[in-house]
Order: structure tokens, then sequence, then C-alpha cells
């Protein structure tokens, strides 16, 4: 017998109001249900709406939760003809070397939005955050706390510059006024050496006050 697949989406509770909230969840993943078992209890500002399996199966998967906000035509559950196998050691070393996107890491709920868009982001799904269902804002909200990925400087270096690191040696950065201040001060003091000058743009002048320009930020 193939194995398949029902779907149970959100309908429309009103003409004007297209969303609603969930107030509670009767199943989790793996349960048996039969037609007719209540899988959700879904609320407007008009209405209340017990959704119940239309066909007999296994939850498959559980993508809302207690104080969500879904939309009508969202997937709430999905509703297999068979409970979920084990995955076989075989199949564990495949998914190993050949990681599913789709697989979530355990643990994590997230809205079919929310992974589509995680997907469109190439947000690891590892990243977000478990114990709460993520939706399609929380989504987009965590995206955008993410740091802007590094940038490549287009200064072109005539060399390269390989040395091992040392605690007592400074990099300035810039050559103006402030930068002939620094190299008279560090001079004075004695304690530190000047390996050289990071200056951006580059200047004309490949030295200041006798440390070189090493190149561009």
């Amino acid at each position: 017998m193939t194995k398949s697949r029902r779907q149970v989406v959100a309908p429309m509770l009103g003409v004007n109001e297209p969303e609603a909230q969930v107030v509670d969840v009767f199943v989790t993943r793996g349960r048996k249900v039969s037609v007719g078992d209540r899988l959700c209890t879904l609320e407007t500002t008009k209405a209340t709406l017990e959704v119940e399996a239309e066909v007999e199966g296994y939850i498959d998967s559980v993508l809302v939760a207690k104080g969500q906000q879904v939309t009508a035509d969202e997937v709430l559950f999905e509703i297999s003809s068979e409970p979920a196998a084990e995955p076989t050691a075989s199949s564990s070393v495949s998914s190993a070397s050949s990681p599913d996107p789709d697989v979530r890491p355990e643990g994590l709920l997230i809205t079919e939005k929310g992974l589509r868009l995680a997907k469109e982001l190439d947000l690891a799904l590892d990243a977000l955050p478990t114990g709460t269902l993520v939706t399609e804002g929380m989504v987009r909200d965590f995206s955008k706390k993410l740091p802007p990925p590094a940038k490549t400087s287009k200064t072109q270096f005539n060399s390269e510059i390989k040395a091992s690191f040392d605690a007592n040696e400074l990099l300035i950065i810039g050559a103006g006024g402030l930068a002939k201040m620094i190299i008279d001060l560090v001079r004075q003091t004695g304690d530190y050496r000047i390996a050289g000058l990071v200056v951006e743009p580059l200047p004309t002048f490949s030295e200041l006050l006798g440390v070189p320009v090493l190149g561009g930020e």
C-alpha cells in the first residue's frame, strides 16, 4: 500500500476576517486519529470552529501552536496513512553524508511559510529558536538581527604581508595629524613598535615619518 499524506488547512471563518487565532491544539505528532476527531480550535471575533480530521491516519506534522495567528488556507496539520517509520542505521549514515534541506532539527517547530522564507534567506535551521512555534514573521525578524556578511575589500595590494603575531606591535589606522601624534607618543614611551599604517583610500605616499603604509582597510 502506497503511503499517502493529507494536509489540513485553516478554513475561512468570515469574509472580512481571513485570520483566526488557535485557542487549543488537541493532537501531537504520531497520534492516530479517526474521521471527526478534533485537531484544534480556531476563533475569530465573531466565530469559533473545531477543526476535525477528515481522514483516518496518523498525525505526521503539527504546524501550529496555541495562541498562534493563522490565515485561511494555511496548513495546520499533515495526516499520513501510515505511522512515521524509525530511521534505519543505513538511512542515518546516508542523511549524515547528504543532509536533506527539508529535515528540521529536533525540537524545531516552524510553519510552512516560515520554512520557505528561511530557505529563501539561506538561514541555518539549527540557528532558529526551539521550544516555540517559529512563524514567518519570527524568521524575518531573526534574519534582521544577523550581522551583515563581511564585505570584501576592493583595495588591490601590491604584495601579501605575512608576519607572526606580536602583541607589542601596533597598526595605526589613518595617516593624518592624529596618526603623527600617535607615532610620536609610541616612540617616546618605547613600549611598543609600529608595524605600519593602514590607510583607506590608499595615499600617494608610501610612508609617514618613516612608518610604511601597508595597505588599505
